[in-house]
């Protein structure tokens, strides 16, 4: 049983170190790969929208998101560039340090079968999952279309 419990606990090790190397040698390949599908698969659950993104690239700093599309009935619109700098301890405590917006192009259409009334303001979420220490969009239009 003993001889059982090591040889697992040592493949399982072997596993992480060989997975972390794998990580360390090809960082671009893994991002795409392994966390790009499921990061669309959350945005657009929490978007309800499609969302399709180019690549992902791993910085000194965090991680760029590059050419960002998102479709839905209620919006359109497609991001060239998305800097997000963090540090491991403060994604921790859920946390960006710097997000860096680069020319978003955004076009709204509220839905004619929308709770509140004609005039008044569209509903944007009013808490984000993630807090964002300093937010600087640079270069984007932003369309809001009638009914």
């Amino acid at each position: 049983m003993k001889k059982l419990f090591s040889v697992t606990i040592l493949s399982l090790l072997l596993f992480f170190m060989l997975f972390c190397a794998a990580f360390w040698r090809f960082p671009d390949q893994m991002l795409n790969g392994l966390v790009r599908p499921p990061l669309e698969s959350i945005a657009a659950g929490l978007l309800d929208a499609e969302i399709y993104i180019d690549r992902l690239h791993w910085t000194g700093s965090g991680l760029e998101i590059n050419a960002l599309q998102l479709t839905s009935p209620q919006m359109n619109g497609r991001v060239p560039q998305i800097t997000l700098n963090f540090t491991w301890a403060s994604l921790w405590d859920r946390q960006f340090n710097e997000v860096l917006i680069s020319s978003p192009q955004l076009a709204l259409t509220p839905s004619a079968g929308r709770k509140s009334a004609p005039g008044q303001p569209l509903q944007l979420p009013t808490q984000l999952p993630l807090q964002i220490e300093r937010l600087q969009l640079s270069d984007g239009q932003l369309t809001i279309n009638s009914p």
